[in-house]
């Protein structure tokens, strides 16, 4: 049984965040940085308990199409994509910006080796448990 859960995210904060990831602004005080990936960059904004990735817009694209065409089975957290632009010192900047629910892994549910089929790079770590269930936070690159 898939526990459900709420998407608290909105494209102010994806902004915000990108506007921080290009380093257009020195701080921002709502989120921290949560890890960095072969093609992305993760800021978990605390308020809202989501995490935003940034950058690599084709993984970001291939990501929201895959939880989307999934959304409501098991394992498959709700999504979120935001289009943004910035404004940069040599004018604005398009960015693609994914939001899924932060689930740091909690250690309820056994998984070790265990892959998610739709996991692209085939990686156990793009599986967390939380909350006694299993979800799979990483499904770019399909």
């Amino acid at each position: 049984m898939t526990a459900t859960l709420e998407l608290l995210a909105d494209a102010d904060t994806a902004r915000r965040i990108a506007e921080y990831h290009l380093g257009l602004t020195d701080y921002c005080d709502e989120v921290l940085h949560v890890g960095t990936g072969r093609d992305r960059t993760a800021y978990v904004a605390y308020y809202q308990d989501t995490v935003y990735k940034i950058g690599g817009e084709s993984a970001n694209r291939a990501e929201y199409r895959v939880l989307s065409e999934h959304a409501g089975e098991e394992m498959i957290p709700p999504v979120e994509l935001f289009e943004v632009t910035v404004e940069a010192e040599y004018g604005p900047v398009d960015m693609t910006v994914i939001a899924m629910p932060y689930l740091p892994e909690d250690g309820s549910v056994e998984h070790e080796g265990f892959v998610h089929p739709y996991a692209a790079d085939f990686n156990p770590a793009n599986l967390h448990a939380n909350g006694g269930q299993l979800w799979l936070i990483d499904a770019a690159g399909m």
